[in-house]
């Protein structure tokens, strides 16, 4: 069966969202009042965010940066099933990157990315979501004329796949602007804004499901090779 996106299929039985367990106190009254609001909706969108060159881009160490693997299983060593998230948070964007990647050993390979990007330096502050379905055949992943034989891991990995392999699908691209990011500097500080955004109400406006706080991350490292997949 068909792998759902990020997100996709949850419903929910009222606009109203229950209030988390973050005490209004310890984010102030305008916004504990706030976060019993319903998040603000995705939107269809044309504009294409550059995750990569935002990524290439990015000079100095990162704030926070990880790669969580969900789930991996060898389909009984007839070829892969992975799902993991990417998590990179620069000085001033942020990137969430969930993927699920299938490759039966000489039949077909498949990545679902869902993306999302925000950059935090920009008002109104903005949540950009693409979701990117890519499948081919097993000579698409490894190359025509290699039907057989030793092949290298290095040209199955989901990386390869997700660079080689075409759009099974159109992709879908959604914006989600945050409430309150709107207001201009002299109205309102980019701190205050940018504490709204770490609130775990966005963590489960972007992915469905409240699987944590991606964007109220801190820490220290570098970056990783290959982090973008």
């Amino acid at each position: 069966g068909r792998v759902p996106f990020c997100g996709e299929g949850s419903k929910r039985e009222s606009n109203v969202f229950v209030k988390p367990s973050l005490k209004a106190p310890e984010l102030g009254s305008e916004l504990g009042s706030a976060l019993t609001v319903a998040p603000p909706p995705w939107l269809p969108t044309d504009e294409v965010v550059d995750a990569e060159a935002m990524l290439r881009g990015h000079k100095g160490p990162p704030l926070f940066w990880d790669i969580v693997p969900l789930f991996e299983d060898d389909l009984h060593e007839n070829g892969m099933s992975l799902m993991k998230v990417s998590v990179f948070v620069g000085e001033d964007f942020w990137f969430v990157n969930l993927r699920f990647y299938l490759r039966v050993t000489k039949v077909m390979a498949r990545v679902i990315d869902t993306r999302f990007t925000c950059r935090t330096n920009v008002l109104p502050i903005k949540i950009h979501r693409e979701r990117l379905w890519k499948e081919g055949t097993w000579e698409d992943l490894v190359g025509k004329g290699v039907k057989g034989g030793m092949v290298s891991l290095e040209q199955m990995n989901d990386r390869i796949a997700a660079k080689r392999l075409r759009n099974k699908v159109e992709p879908e691209r959604h914006v989600m602007t945050l409430p309150g990011s709107k207001a201009s500097a002299a109205n309102a500080s980019l701190d205050d804004v940018l504490l709204f955004s770490r609130s775990d109400l966005y963590c489960e406006a972007i992915s469905g499901v409240r699987e944590g706080n991606f964007a109220a991350l801190a820490g220290g490292g570098t970056k990783g090779e290959g982090f973008n997949g």
